[in-house]
């Protein structure tokens, strides 16, 4: 299952790219849109929930914008993880740290839309999970 969460904000150029790509697989995708307007009609979707490490969990991929708090969580499970910044933020601080992650070789920052695809495709080439990353 390929997990998608936008954070608390909204970030519908996301939901609705892995919206159009749910259309090239039969895997199970789940979006959290939060605050977005776009709604899915190709995935299944929420708006927001208070137990989303369950669905980090079940993915054997999590796709998401580049807070923090969500790339943090993620990594410490081990889950593959592809990170985009939400370009309707106001400063470059996403970009600024998923460029920094991916240097250290922790996550895939993909800083094109029309690259998800062959991202997720490249990925999928390696279903192990990655190492959990221990932050205490």
């Amino acid at each position: 299952m390929i997990f998608v969460t936008v954070g608390s904000f909204e970030f519908d150029e996301l939901a609705r790219k892995m919206d159009e790509l749910a259309l090239k697989t039969t895997e199970e995708i789940i979006i959290q849109i939060a605050n977005g307007s776009y709604v899915p009609i190709n995935c299944k979707y929420f708006k927001t929930t208070n137990t989303i490490k369950d669905y980090y969990e079940k993915a054997d991929l999590i796709i998401s914008h580049g807070g923090t708090g969500t790339v943090l969580e993620v990594l410490e499970l081990g889950t593959p993880l592809i990170s985009l910044a939400n370009p309707s933020l106001k400063d470059n601080h996403q970009h600024e740290f998923l460029e920094l992650m991916e240097s250290r070789n922790f996550l895939i920052y993909c800083r094109n839309l029309d690259d998800l695809g062959n991202l997720i495709l490249e990925k999928r080439s390696f279903k192990t999970r990655t190492n959990k990353i221990d932050f205490y």
